[in-house]
């Protein structure tokens, strides 16, 4: 029996304080989410009553949670495959460095924005990409280019230009995460390639690319529940604008919804997660596969 081991009680012991703080943390305002979801809440007045699923017809005909909602996927399509291909191919260009103190120390440099504070990295970009003040717009200036783009402040590409934000600060994570996946791959698979006359780009594409399989998925995943819950750089740089042009759902939901209705605040919150719920899952389903040599 479970409880007549001692050491069982001590390892329940240890974890109990955790699992607490993890139902308190998590579950419970999920639950909450779930309950206020369904009904009309009066935070002032203390007071809820059952709606039922009309907040969350509510929100799906409402035009601003649409056109949030394709910005959001246009930012994930802009963020997410760049930083997997890009982090990929700097993670294999670092460790051709051979030496290991070359490649910790580049490694290093690459993920030092991953410790850096978003809200603090989002002001200092807004400076870096400021029309008038901003190193971009001045080194183009100084390039000859005479009227440089607005940036954060030109509907049409503020939205590519937070992406490049989250590029950078997202790059380092991954690049650790598939250099330690390639020196973790057995040399001897290179060592018979080599043998067989294979090029740098068949050993990547036949060998290093398969065995990365389940780094790539767990990063694809990773990525894409940070980039579809993106909030912090768009709202210190933007908060939504101009225009509309970067209000994502979650800049959405606290710019137009919290205020206003919380219930459907928590409908929306409810419907973020279960679509990162199921996007995860069918991501690890389909994409997983196990490669032997």
């Amino acid at each position: 029996m479970f409880w007549a081991n001692r050491y069982s009680k001590y390892g329940l012991c240890f974890v109990l304080p955790s699992f607490i703080y993890f139902c308190l943390v998590f579950f419970y305002p999920l639950l909450m989410a779930l309950w206020n979801s369904m009904h009309h809440v009066n935070i002032l007045l203390h007071t809820s009553t059952w709606v039922g699923f009309a907040k969350f017809t509510k929100l799906f005909h409402h035009t601003g949670f649409q056109s949030s909602a394709i910005i959001t996927f246009k930012y994930v399509l802009l963020v997410v495959p760049s930083t997997l291909i890009l982090s990929l191919s700097l993670a294999a260009i670092i460790v051709n460095l051979r030496r290991k103190l070359v490649v910790d120390i580049v490694s290093t440099v690459f993920f030092l924005p991953v410790i850096a504070s978003l809200v603090s990295a989002g002001i200092i970009w807004q400076w870096i990409f400021d029309p008038a003040l901003g190193v971009v717009n001045n080194v183009l200036s100084f390039l000859g280019i005479g009227q440089p783009p607005g940036w954060l402040q030109d509907p049409g590409i503020a939205l590519p230009t937070v992406a490049i934000i989250s590029l950078w600060a997202r790059l380092g994570l991954d690049i650790i995460i598939f250099v330690t996946a390639i020196y973790g791959i057995p040399s001897v698979y290179y060592e018979a390639a080599d043998i067989d006359g294979a090029s740098e780009v068949q050993k990547f594409a036949r060998i290093t690319l398969p065995l990365l399989n389940p780094q790539i998925v767990m990063v694809s995943t990773i990525e894409l529940i940070f980039a579809f819950k993106v909030f912090d750089q768009i709202f210190v740089t933007t908060k939504g604008g101009p225009s509309g042009a970067t209000k994502t759902v979650l800049v959405y939901l606290l710019k137009d919804v919290f205020n206003n209705d919380y219930g459907a605040a928590s409908a929306l919150t409810v419907i973020v997660l279960a679509f990162l719920f199921a996007i995860s899952f069918l991501q690890w389903k389909f994409l997983s596969s196990k490669v032997e040599y």
